[in-house]
């Protein structure tokens, strides 16, 4: 910032802080006010008994919580680190339960390709649609137990959208 602006008062511009979240290894959210409000913190979740982290086991950044300056609660945990990139283990977990559903009632020759495409759509690359629908090829003819389970896993990976292109009707 110029001495001008700051002999006219202009402040420079504001960074945003954030408070900590704490989740368990699930990805059940225990508080997004970790630091503000230390005494809401808990080595266990209450809902599944998984140990609870607050920074990514990758880097040790803290994860992110509540903006201070907004302090309204976050409600979704985050799936990266917003620092190194790296999925936290909540998401790790999601994305090898999708594939090996999604592996479940395909051949060996397949599993490889399928588990590719998982991944590609689970990281909402560039070929993600494209990527959908060839896996969707790839599964449209298991079983409706597999189909039922195989959808539910692709929505907690990916929006609805993705997961209706690949179990169209």
């Amino acid at each position: 910032m110029s001495n001008y602006h700051r002999s006219m008062g202009v402040q420079g511009p504001r960074r945003i802080v954030y408070d900590v979240m704490q989740v368990c290894e699930h990805g059940h959210i225990v508080t997004s006010f970790l630091t503000t409000m230390p005494e809401t913190s808990k080595r266990f979740c209450s809902i599944c008994g998984q140990q609870t982290l607050d920074r990514c086991p990758e880097c040790q950044e803290p994860i992110r919580g509540s903006r201070v300056d907004f302090p309204a609660p976050v409600n979704i945990a985050p799936n990266n680190c917003h620092e190194c990139g790296s999925a936290y283990p909540w998401r790790q977990a999601a994305i090898a339960n999708a594939i090996e559903v999604a592996q479940a009632e395909v051949d060996a020759a397949q599993a490889e390709e399928v588990a590719k495409l998982v991944r590609s759509i689970a990281a909402a690359s560039p070929r993600m649609e494209a990527d959908a629908l060839k896996l969707g090829k790839i599964l449209s003819g298991i079983g409706t137990a597999a189909r039922k389970a195989a959808y539910q896993a692709f929505i907690d990976i990916t929006a609805k959208a993705i997961a209706d292109k690949i179990f169209p009707g």
